[in-house]
């Protein structure tokens, strides 16, 4: 992967949620000039904070450029959650409603590309050394409602004092809905955002 592919925005970790509107449309012009076929993100699961802010972000972008008449890649998410204790990254998906699911095995060539991959990611190598190392899960995304939580209950992330509680973070994922579209309330993958009901008066 050269250099010049490897694109920062530069938001502290633990804070992209404070950031959801502008890292819409930031992805959103990547995936433009990028002309990607398919984008990869994280499934809506309240695993961690970040995560979540991610897959809120490339969601949107992609209707973003549905509404802009552009055609946006397939999107595609990957099973990485958090075990309980956060210290190391697990290649399932939070337990739910059965959905295909594609299951890559790696041979020993990616294996080994994948080993040299992760030890590049230094300031997660302590969290790396612990996780499994196995098959790679993707599957295409479910229709997520980010203004409500992922799941009933408590989110994992809610355990840690750095991380903002089910309500804090969904409240920023309506602000940043309401910038980005404002006639509109929620995001539907594959369908056109639903507009905002209303009442005859």
């Amino acid at each position: 992967m050269p250099h010049d592919r490897v694109i920062d925005f530069e938001v502290t970790d633990h804070c992209a949620s404070n950031y959801l509107a502008d890292l819409t449309k930031r992805i959103t012009t990547f995936l433009q000039e990028s002309a990607a076929d398919i984008v990869v993100t994280h499934p809506y699961e309240g695993g961690h904070p970040d995560h979540d802010a991610t897959a809120f972000a490339t969601h949107a972008a992609l209707h973003l450029m549905k509404q802009n008449g552009l055609k946006p890649p397939a999107l595609f998410e990957m099973a990485l959650h958090p075990s309980e204790d956060f210290k190391a990254r697990v290649p399932e998906f939070l337990p739910g409603p059965e959905r295909e699911t594609t299951t890559l095995l790696l041979d020993e060539r990616a294996t080994k590309l994948k080993r040299q991959m992760l030890a590049c990611f230094e300031t997660q190598r302590a969290s790396l050394a612990i996780s499994p190392f196995g098959p790679e899960k993707f599957r295409q995304p479910s229709t997520y409602d980010f203004t409500t939580p992922p799941h009933d209950g408590k989110l994992h992330y809610e355990n840690f004092n750095w991380a903002p509680s089910s309500d804090e973070w969904q409240t920023l994922a309506s602000k940043a809905l309401a910038d980005l579209f404002p006639t509109a309330f929620n995001i539907d993958v594959g369908e056109p955002i639903n507009k905002r009901s209303t009442k005859s008066r």
